[in-house]
């Protein structure tokens, strides 16, 4: 950043992604404008030059809703800070999914700020919308919102134990499955269970279809495998490389995340009346208006239009003389 408010060049390194942070401190009713320049590590550089244009206060009151991540899983607390212009009072959130209100939540403001902590259920799986909204003195809604994606539950490992290591043919065997969590716990799941016989269809010229790809699979797990890890060729043969302080893969996700859903377009706002005649009375407005800018030219095209046909009748007439 070669233009800094404080007249001191910024030098930002980005992370292995290419995302960079920078913390701006905007001034009342100003924009800030930024001449920026990249290189990368091949020494090629790129220009850009933005501007942030800072949005007038048309109310009395702002509010800011921050989380602590932008992706979680399902069963992980979500962490909200609410900041907010006035000292003290009531602050609403929202948590929506698929345009649907799933949970809504009461904070109190204290010196202008609030927190909670929510944990988030299968329910919410998917992306979702967090609100934070408060009601001006003006009876105009104040909101701000975060988009955030929480990732199913899929860590389940399936455990099966039999009442005996082999069976006489005929007998009954008692097999018993039991499905936990990362942590240990037990979780309710719907099984599908398969039994298949591979004597009986070692005997038949052909295997079925399915059961014939189960058993050339299992047939090459089986097989020895051998492979070294954390070493590479150019790394041995060549001169050593610099360690380079790679963030974790979650680390990343979330910073990527970040960057993406900040301009994704969430739900629409909802005012506080249910009718929607000020929307239908916009588009009336907006028709009319339309409709005097395009009509003299409507009635020109239809006066030379009708000076054509008079003229063709007449021409039409003195063929048929």
């Amino acid at each position: 950043w070669t233009n800094p408010p404080n007249g001191k060049e910024l030098k930002i390194e980005t992370d292995e992604a290419g995302f960079g942070e920078v913390v701006l401190k905007p001034q009342n009713n100003a924009g800030i404008k930024m001449s920026l320049v990249a290189q990368d590590i091949k020494g090629h550089i790129g220009r850009a030059n933005i501007e942030l244009k800072a949005k007038e206060r048309k109310d009395d009151d702002s509010v800011l809703l921050r989380t602590n991540k932008s992706l979680y899983r399902t069963g992980e607390q979500i962490e909200l800070s609410v900041f907010c212009t006035r000292t003290s009072g009531t602050i609403y959130m929202d948590f929506i999914k698929d345009r649907q209100t799933y949970l809504t939540r009461t904070l109190q403001l204290k010196e202008g700020k609030a927190s909670d902590k929510v944990t988030l259920d299968a329910t919410l799986a998917g992306t979702v919308q967090v609100n934070a909204y408060l009601i001006g003195k003006n009876g105009v809604i104040i909101r701000d919102r975060r988009l955030v994606l929480v990732d199913p539950a899929d860590d389940l490992s399936i455990e099966i134990s039999s009442d005996s290591e082999s069976y006489l043919p005929g007998t009954e065997a008692k097999l018993n499955f039991k499905v936990t969590n990362k942590r240990g716990k037990g979780i309710a799941s719907a099984l599908g269970v398969m039994v298949v016989d591979e004597a009986v269809f070692a005997l038949q010229e052909m295997q079925p279809g399915l059961e014939k790809v189960y058993f050339y699979l299992e047939k090459k797990i089986a097989t020895p495998r051998y492979e070294i890890h954390g070493y590479e060729l150019d790394t041995c043969i060549g001169l050593p490389m610099p360690e380079v302080d790679v963030r974790p893969l979650e680390a990343r996700r979330d910073t990527a995340a970040r960057v993406l859903l900040a301009s994704a377009k969430g739900v629409g706002d909802y005012p506080l009346h249910v009718n929607t005649y000020q929307r239908d009375n916009k588009a009336q407005a907006f028709q009319e208006k339309m409709a005097q800018h395009m009509m003299p030219r409507y009635k020109k095209i239809q006066k030379a239009l009708e000076k054509f046909s008079k003229k063709h009748r007449k021409d039409k007439k003195k063929r048929y003389k």
